[in-house]
């Protein structure tokens, strides 16, 4: 069995793991991410035949003015006559590429490698949703069900009981995407994401959805919301900065609001790990699923009880969330 790096030529067998539900589109942007030039993704090879992969995510996360690597996997696959072995294996190739590791969610079977491996919890990711305009939420899903129906205005319903407006608004505005600059102090005391401009170059080639940015001050310095947008009008908040109290969290919330009305959303989804930010969110209007994916970490001793000892501000930038949720 060789393990290797992956190649385009790879991609026509990788699409067959995936039974077909992942195009062949998708999985190159998935696994040729700007950051790794020669792919970000490995391949398990049986008699010239691809017979698993893994992909995975690194980004920048901070805390304390300290920054560390961090990887994600992506997209991990293995056939059916393959699995164990070859599955763990590919896993090891990536567990040398950055400072520390972390699972979001995941099937039963990851889940359970991350605990042998030793990947301690570290947190929760919530979803939460807002539905803006119900009837054209439910056109936009193609078919009609009575469930369907049931959950929109359900969820339509509790987003104005839970709707809880602010004073004064931030003052957003749409910027082009190559003045995004996340390279401004981030004295919050939380473990998050100094995105990238590769990053932001690889979200935004994303073909599902477009990419929106949104500048905005806070003391001075300048912070961005990151949002998609996808043909049917559904938006997702990638990236909402952490800012320390409620009252500033909820004006951002509100202000993200106002902005996607002009652009005509019908729904809203987002991803929070932080219970201050998540008990914002819902008096912000939005509903949250009751499960919640867990967050586990492998790395360093000393590295991952520093950054246990913080409460995480992860949302959908993480791995390749966003563009799935919307």
């Amino acid at each position: 069995m060789e393990i290797r790096k992956i190649v385009k030529d790879d991609l026509e067998q990788v699409v067959r793991l995936f039974n077909d539900r992942k195009s062949t589109e998708e999985l190159a942007w998935l696994f040729f991410h700007p950051c790794d030039e020669d792919g970000s993704a490995y391949v398990a090879v049986k008699e010239g035949k691809v017979v698993g992969v893994i992909g995975y995510v690194k980004s920048s996360y901070v805390i304390n003015d300290k920054v560390y690597k961090g990887l994600i996997p992506v997209s991990w696959r293995v056939s059916e006559k393959y699995k164990g072995l070859t599955g763990i294996n590919l896993l090891f190739k990536i567990l040398n590429e950055a400072d520390f590791y972390m699972g979001i969610g995941g099937s039963d079977d990851m889940k359970g490698i991350f605990k042998t491996l030793g990947f301690k919890p570290a947190s929760e990711a919530a979803f939460g949703k807002r539905i803006i305009r119900p009837f054209k939420y439910i056109v936009s899903a193609g078919k009609w069900s009575p469930r369907l129906i049931v959950k929109t205005f359900l969820i339509y319903t509790s987003g104005l009981r839970l709707f809880n407006k602010p004073g004064e608004l931030f003052e957003l505005k749409e910027v082009k995407l190559d003045e995004v600059d996340f390279s401004s102090p981030m004295n919050e005391a939380v473990v998050q994401n100094r995105i990238s401009k590769a990053h932001v170059q690889w979200l935004a080639s994303c073909p599902f959805a477009r990419l929106h940015a949104f500048e905005f001050k806070v003391n001075g310095h300048k912070r961005y919301v990151l949002v998609y947008i996808n043909n049917k009008h559904r938006a997702e908040i990638v990236h909402l900065p952490f800012l320390n109290t409620a009252s500033d969290r909820q004006r951002l919330l509100h202000s993200i609001d106002k902005e996607l009305s002009k652009l005509k959303v019908i729904s809203v989804s987002i991803m929070s790990t932080h219970p201050a930010l998540i008990n914002d969110i819902k008096n912000a209007g939005y509903l949250f699923e009751r499960y919640k994916r867990p967050i586990t970490l492998k790395g360093g001793k000393n590295i991952v009880n520093e950054l246990l000892a913080y409460p995480f501000h992860l949302t959908f930038a993480e791995s390749d969330k966003g563009y799935r949720n919307i």
